[in-house]
């Protein structure tokens, strides 16, 4: 098994809309990957206790959430993981969730089609780099964000 630390946890609409992600106030966290057949992943956060209430009625309604995670380093792009919670263990100053869950194929940007998109507008070059670049950042920035 591998152990990364877990900078970030939010979670994300179960239907895409224009909701926002909700950012999860993170004390602190881990995540372990499991190496099994089943390519599941274990998580720990460690949240304030106003949260619990929640996170129980997740737990009671085995409700199936999605999560968007960070490891190891705040810059690091997200993976997305459908999770459970398995159990929730208070703390004098804080709650431990624990999530079992499955890594997602997390939402692409189609280069291809924005590449040739740029090349039928007769972009060359510098000209084409950056305006690519500049699409794709804004496209991902969408997409990480769950707007429409």
């Amino acid at each position: 098994m591998k152990t990364f630390k877990l900078v970030s946890l939010s979670f994300l609409p179960d239907v895409p809309s224009e909701e926002k992600i909700i950012d999860v106030d993170l004390i602190d966290g881990l995540i372990i990957n499991r190496e099994d057949s089943g390519k599941r992943w274990i998580i720990e956060a460690f949240l304030n206790k106003s949260d619990r209430a929640l996170f129980e009625q997740f737990k009671n309604e085995q409700k199936a959430l999605h999560l968007q995670v960070t490891i190891s380093d705040k810059s690091n792009d997200p993976a997305f993981v459908q999770a459970t919670v398995m159990s929730i263990k208070e703390f004098s100053d804080h709650i431990s969730i624990l999530f079992d869950g499955k890594l997602e194929r997390a939402p692409f940007v189609k280069s291809e089609q924005i590449l040739a998109q740029l090349l039928q507008q007769g972009l060359q070059g510098e000209e084409l780099l950056k305006t690519f670049n500049q699409i794709v950042h804004e496209e991902r920035k969408k997409i990480l964000s769950n707007v429409k």
